[in-house]
């Protein structure tokens, strides 16, 4: 069995996450149903607001190396297995593993290339502000940004920063 381990610089190191397979670790965590996405400025990052919850869903391999070094300050991200047939490219995507589910795949090994991926949950109280505070990363649509950049400083520095201090 072949693994292959991405480096977090966002060029070509295995599949990016898709809309549809963030969805579906979104929705696992914050409850199905009633889901509605809204577009991110980046590729690989997505919102969604559950029926339970929300907030970010991100490819670790969407920031750069700047980003991912102050982000896994204060998030660690989830670590997941990705299959893909003959070859790296995305087109060929066997199975995502879902890193917030017990389910599991049957997959057979020939042919296969096995990849680990970290992908960051950002809920949308408070650790929404740890991605906005170190990326330029924002889901589009805010009504009034400079209250928004406002509010993202305020609940960051309320939650989050004094654990590195």
């Amino acid at each position: 069995m072949q693994v292959q381990n991405d480096i977090k610089n966002g060029i070509g190191k295995g599949p990016m996450l898709t809309s549809s397979r963030a969805r579906s670790f979104a929705e696992t965590i914050w409850g199905r149903g009633g889901t509605n996405a809204y577009r991110t400025n980046r590729h690989g990052v997505f919102y969604f607001a559950c029926s339970g919850h929300g907030g970010y869903v991100v490819d670790a391999d969407a920031l750069t190396k700047e980003e991912y070094a102050n982000i896994v300050k204060y998030s660690t991200p989830e670590k997941c297995l990705v299959t893909t047939i003959n070859g790296s490219h995305s087109k060929n995507v066997d199975f995502w593993q879902n890193p917030n589910s017990f389910r599991s795949q049957r997959y057979k090994i020939a042919n296969r290339i096995f990849w680990t991926k970290e992908v960051f949950f950002f809920e949308e109280d408070c650790a929404w502000s740890i991605l906005e505070k170190f990326t330029d990363i924002r889901a589009k649509g805010y009504a009034d940004p400079v209250s928004h950049e406002t509010v993202m400083e305020a609940i960051f520095q309320r939650w989050f920063a004094k654990e590195v201090a």
